[in-house]
């Protein structure tokens, strides 16, 4: 009886920690969204909500349509328009460069380092990366 007790203990106190750690590494939520707002935590772009932890290097887009607001941990905010695309870091925050997600690659790449091409073809999101082999991230 006892071990019972102790585990239904452990599993009632275990998931509410487990879930306060993974909140305390994220850098920004999504504090107001409108239509389809995609996610990626770097295991492919899922549906999002309002109130959804965003962490470093996580990516968010808003299909046609749709608006997202990010607020990050330092009460910065930033607001996604229709087909937007950002790369969620605490530096910049906020003034992270906001992408048209309908612009292929090379539309976007220009002598930046690094670039997004977004293509959503029968409710399908596709994301090329472009990495330049020259010079490092922002210079």
């Amino acid at each position: 009886m006892i071990k019972k007790v102790l585990a239904i203990f452990s599993v009632a106190f275990c998931f509410p920690v487990l879930a306060y750690a993974a909140e305390q590494n994220s850098v920004a939520s999504i504090s107001d969204a409108g239509g389809t707002v995609m996610v990626d935590h770097g295991k492919g772009f899922v549906t999002s909500k309002v109130d959804a932890p965003l962490f470093e290097n996580d990516r968010v887009v808003t299909l046609d349509g749709s608006m997202a607001e990010i607020t990050f941990t330092d009460g910065c905010r930033t607001k996604l328009k229709s087909n937007n695309l950002i790369v969620i870091n605490i530096d910049p925050g906020c003034k992270a460069a906001i992408l048209d997600a309908t612009k292929t690659a090379t539309q976007v790449a220009g002598t930046h380092p690094v670039s997004y091409g977004i293509a959503v073809v029968g409710g399908l999101l596709a994301i090329e990366v472009i990495s330049a082999a020259t010079n490092g991230f922002g210079q």
